[in-house]
C-alpha cells in the first residue's frame, strides 16, 4: 500500500493514478484532467497513512468501475446508493483478510446492511436490486471469489504460456465484462440471462476505432474468450456453470454486403513508396513486408544478428508455425545487408522504433502512422498493412508456387497433414529459389530499386 502514498513536508498524501479513460471526470481547479488523485491523509504516521490510503483506494477503484459501467450503459451510475454498498463490501472483505481495520464503526455488518437497504429509493432499478442479492451473499461469505478476482487468477495462470500482447488484449476484454456486470459480484451468481444480456450489449456496442457496430467476428471472439474464462473457473471449482457455453450460436449474423480487404495495387504501391521516402522506418517496414509477407510486429522485432544475411529469423511469434526462417528476396537483399551493418545498440534490424508501453509493441505506433499516411494519400481503406501479406500470397499464386510452400513462408500451417505434422519444411536453397519467383510487375520492382538506391545509396548489379 506504500506505493499509493507520498510524503510532503511532515505529512502523508494519497497518490493514486487516474485511468486515462476517466480523467475527464477528475478535474483540477483550473479545469484540467488530473493524472493523479492527491489528498491529505491527515497523519504523520506511515502505518496509519497506509491504512487510510487503503480505504481511499478501495473507494476510488469502485468509483472508477462505476463510472465505466455508466459509460457502458450498465446498471449502476454515480448517484446510485448501491455504489456505496459495493464499496463497503470491498472494505469488509479487506478487513476479513487482515488488510484494514473494521470499517463499519459501531454497526455490525448486517446492521449496516439493513440501514443501507432501508434507505434505497423507490426508483432503484430491477437490475440494481438483483445486484443487491449478490452483494448480500458476498457479505455473508467474503471468501467467495468475485468476477474481478477470478479474472486476475485466470490471467496470472495464463501469463507464462501466452505472449504479453495477447495477455493484455484478454485482460482488456475480460475487464470490460467485469466493469459491465460489476467486479464485486460473486462469480457463482452470474447466470445464463446475464450472459445473454451481455451479448445484447455487444450487439449494440459501437467501436471507438471504427465508429461502427462491432463485427460478428469481434462479438464471437469476445464471447469465446468469456466462455473459456468460465470453463476454467468451473474446472477450478470457482464457478458452478459456464453461462457463456453455447452463447455464440445466439449471435445474429449480419448480412450486409461490403467490400473486404484486398492486395495493394501497383499504383498504390508506387504512390506509397514516394511518401515513405520521408521516413526510413516506414519505407523499411513496407518494402520488407512486400517481399516476405511477414506480419508488422514480426518485422519490427527482427534482430540484426540472424545467422545469415539471406534469411530473417523469427524466434518468437503468435504460434508455432510463425516461428521460422524467412528467405530474403534479391530485391531487398542489399537493404537487409545495409540494415544489419548499421543496426543500433538495441540490436534490432529496424532501429529507432518507439514502443507501445501497454504490450511492449514496437510495431503498433509505426503501424498507426502508416495508416495515417494511407489516408493522407487517398489510398482506399480496402488495403492496410496486413494487405502486404495478401499481396505476397497473390504473387506466390501467380508465380505457381505450391500452396504448402507459400504457407511455410507466410508462417501458416501447410494444408496437408503429412507435410504439416511430419515434415520440417524445405531446405534453405529451395526456399531461396521459391522466394525469388515473387514478382509484381507493372514497374514495381524498378520503382523499389530506384527508391532504395536514392534513399540508401545502394546499387544493384
Amino acid at each position: 500500500m506504500s506505493k499509493y502514498i507520498t510524503r510532503r513536508k511532515q505529512g502523508y498524501y494519497l497518490n493514486l493514478r487516474v485511468p486515462e479513460d476517466l480523467r475527464a471526470y477528475y478535474l483540477s481547479s483550473k479545469r484540467k484532467p488530473k493524472e493523479y488523485l492527491e489528498e491529505t491523509l491527515q497523519t504523520r504516521d506511515k502505518v496509519e497513512a497506509c491504512k487510510r490510503a487503503r480505504r481511499l483506494v478501495v473507494k476510488y477503484e469502485q468509483e472508477f468501475s462505476d463510472r465505466r459501467r455508466g459509460i457502458n450503459g450498465n446498471a449502476v451510475d454515480d448517484a446510485s446508493p448501491i455504489k456505496s454498498i459495493e464499496a463497503y463490501i470491498e472494505q469488509f472483505r479487506a478487513y476479513k483478510k487482515g488488510e484494514i481495520d473494521y470499517p463499519f464503526g459501531e454497526f455490525e455488518p448486517d446492521e449496516f446492511w439493513g440501514i443501507a437497504v432501508d434507505h434505497l429509493p423507490q426508483s432503484t432499478s430491477q437490475s440494481e436490486r438483483e445486484r443487491l442479492g449478490s452483494l448480500w451473499a458476498l457479505l455473508n461469505n467474503p471468501d467467495e471469489a468475485t468476477v474481478d478476482e477470478v479474472i486476475d487468477k485466470y490471467l496470472d495462470e495464463r501469463r507464462p504460456v501466452i505472449r504479453e500482447a495477447t495477455l493484455n488484449e484478454k485482460r482488456q476484454e475480460l475487464k470490460e465484462f467485469a466493469a459491465w456486470i460489476g467486479k464485486s459480484i460473486p462469480v457463482t451468481h452470474i447466470k445464463k440471462k446475464d450472459a445473454g444480456r451481455y451479448v445484447e450489449y455487444l450487439c449494440r456496442k459501437v467501436s471507438k476505432k471504427t465508429k461502427r457496430l462491432l463485427s460478428d467476428k469481434s462479438i464471437r471472439d469476445t464471447v469465446s474468450g468469456l466462455s473459456t474464462l468460465f470453463k476454467w473457473a468451473e474446472g477450478r471449482g470457482l464457478a458452478h456453470i459456464n453461462p457463456f457455453d453455447g452463447m455464440s450460436r445466439t449471435i445474429p449474423k449480419r448480412h450486409i454486403g461490403k467490400r473486404g480487404k484486398r492486395e495493394w495495387g501497383p499504383d498504390e504501391i508506387k504512390l506509397f513508396l514516394k511518401e515513405a521516402k520521408k521516413d526510413r522506418r516506414v519505407l523499411e517496414l513496407f518494402v520488407i513486408a512486400l517481399y516476405t509477407g511477414m506480419r508488422g510486429r514480426e518485422i519490427a522485432e527482427l534482430k540484426s544478428t540472424s545467422p545469415t544475411e539471406r534469411f530473417l529469423q523469427i524466434d518468437e511469434a503468435k504460434n508455432r508455425n510463425s516461428i521460422r526462417e524467412v528467405p530474403v528476396h534479391p530485391i531487398i537483399q542489399p537493404l537487409i545487408t545495409k540494415l544489419r551493418k548499421e543496426a543500433g545498440s538495441d540490436g534490432y534490424l529496424i532501429k529507432g522504433l518507439s514502443v507501445a508501453q501497454l504490450d511492449n509493441n514496437r510495431y503498433k505506433n509505426l503501424g498507426t502512422k502508416m495508416g495515417r499516411l494511407r489516408n493522407k494519400l487517398g489510398i482506399s481503406q480496402e488495403v492496410d498493412f496486413h494487405s502486404t501479406r495478401r499481396a505476397v500470397a497473390g504473387a506466390c499464386e501467380r508465380a505457381n508456387i505450391d500452396q504448402d510452400r507459400a504457407a511455410r513462408m507466410a508462417g501458416h500451417k501447410p494444408t496437408r497433414i503429412t507435410y504439416g505434422t511430419y515434415s520440417d519444411g524445405l531446405k534453405s536453397e529451395q526456399l531461396l529459389e521459391e522466394v525469388a519467383l515473387i514478382r509484381y510487375g507493372d514497374g514495381i520492382e524498378e520503382a523499389i530499386r530506384d527508391t532504395l538506391t536514392e534513399v540508401y545509396r545502394i546499387h544493384y548489379q
